[in-house]
């Protein structure tokens, strides 16, 4: 069977030749306007009043990451983005994230 060079390296290493494990996150630093955001679904947007002007869905360099709680701050934004996923907004009305 003819193969790759990378793919007959990996096999003479013994290295794994796919990885399922591995979850890329992307995050767009680029300066504020510069950055592409998502808009809220439809139905939402729907529903929301004409005159507000909150049409993004919230991003992690504007949302998430400035909002961290106090234990947090020491941490650096890819540590933020690798390490903590946004689950909800808690019942005294502070961000909850988890491992």
């Amino acid at each position: 069977k003819e193969v790759a060079l990378y793919e007959a390296s990996d096999l003479l290493l013994g290295e794994s030749l796919y990885i399922k494990s591995i979850t890329v996150q992307y995050v767009n630093v680029y300066l504020p306007h510069k950055r592409s955001r998502k808009i809220k679904n439809y139905s939402y947007l729907s529903k929301m009043d004409q005159s507000s002007k909150d049409i993004f869905n919230p991003s992690v360099i504007e949302g998430f990451y400035p909002t961290r709680r106090n234990n947090m701050e020491d941490l650096s934004l890819y540590e933020f983005v690798a390490n903590y996923k946004f689950d909800q907004i808690g019942e005294n009305g502070e961000r909850e994230y988890k491992l």
